[in-house]
């Protein structure tokens, strides 16, 4: 007789589809913050097995501030104008292509700093004088006083003023520099007006007897 037919069954075998990559969370697309703040530029991914890469202005980032550059957040301490920039994360999967995410722009506006002060001056009735301030910033405004009133000028890094009177003009001046990140006021600047020597009446002469 013929041979009886054999059914045998294979093992289990599980197919696992991995998900395709897929930003779901874009980053912010614009932040601003100043010199020595900290920052945090993050997406939210969904897929299997993600990987992350992070960018700044289409290169990797190398400043020794920023961590986290492989995760799906990017965390920026003591910012410095280097970390101004345009960001971006690739982000990577077994399936599926590459994806990058949108820009986010971060911009770092530097604290304000003077560098030259004022200097006092001496001067006559009648001159004029010129003070000066040399200071950085972003966006900075200048205010400058008189013995701690505000002039009410015009914004200016200098101060000039003509005909120099001892009742209006003698006293300390300072400039109040305002910028996006902080304020400075700077050392004080005396003027000293000296009076002209007037002679109003002729000197009669003397006359021995």
């Amino acid at each position: 007789c013929g041979a009886l037919p054999v059914t045998r069954t294979s093992s289990l075998a599980e197919l696992i589809v991995n998900a395709n990559p897929a930003i779901t969370v874009q980053p912010a697309a614009t932040q601003t913050i100043c010199e020595n703040a900290s920052v945090s530029i993050e997406i939210t991914a969904t897929g299997d097995d993600l990987t992350y890469q992070w960018y700044q202005d289409g290169e990797l980032i190398t400043e020794a501030n920023v961590t986290g550059t492989t995760t799906n957040e990017i965390n920026i301490s003591n910012a410095t104008i280097a970390n101004d920039g345009i960001y971006t994360c690739i982000v990577s999967a077994p399936c599926g292509s590459p994806i990058t995410s949108n820009s986010s722009t971060l911009t770092v506006n530097p604290t304000t700093v003077v560098s030259t002060h004022p200097i006092g001056r001496t001067k006559c009735e009648g001159d004029n004088v010129t003070f000066t301030v040399v200071a950085n910033g972003g966006n900075l405004v200048y205010d400058w006083t008189l013995d701690n009133v505000s002039l009410g000028l015009p914004s200016s890094s200098s101060l000039t003023i003509n005909n120099l009177d001892i009742a209006t003009h003698e006293g300390t001046y300072r400039c109040i520099v305002t910028g996006d990140c902080g304020v400075i006021t700077t050392n004080p600047a005396v003027l000293t007006i000296k009076a002209i020597t007037i002679i109003t009446a002729p000197v009669a002469d003397i006359v021995d007897t």
